[in-house]
């Protein structure tokens, strides 16, 4: 079972999110902020991280940036979920495995583009 952590200050679409990926398979946590994240991600060994780009305290591209920084597994994947869709190649060029458009996709579909990019990453 792979684990997913979601990074979102919204708990309204963190909880959504969590039921989606919990039921198709996924072991879920969650981290409101880029810091919260970081300890969760080293303590729980986590698989992937699905991360909104604006976040309090820490944002997406830097949470990106210590993730690729040498301390955590290189292995992990890495997938901003946002509608800053102009920000897509800065992210990916950071190092993230993929980039999803919130508004773009229902959850249900959000699973499944997920699940497409840690297939081919």
């Amino acid at each position: 079972m792979s684990k997913i952590i979601i990074v979102e200050d919204d708990p309204m679409i963190s909880e959504i999110y969590q039921m989606k990926f919990s039921t198709s398979g996924f072991k879920v946590f969650l981290a409101k902020t880029g810091k919260e994240a970081l300890e969760i991600i080293k303590e729980k060994k986590i698989d992937i991280v699905l991360s909104d780009l604006i976040m309090p305290e820490m944002d997406g591209f830097e949470l990106t940036k210590i993730l690729r920084g040498g301390d955590y597994d290189p292995k992990i994947k890495i997938i901003m979920l946002s509608n800053l869709v102009d920000s897509r190649e800065k992210v990916i060029e950071l190092g993230a495995d993929g980039f999803v458009a919130k508004s773009a996709f229902t959850p249900a579909e959000i699973v499944n583009e997920v699940k497409k990019i840690i297939q081919t990453a």
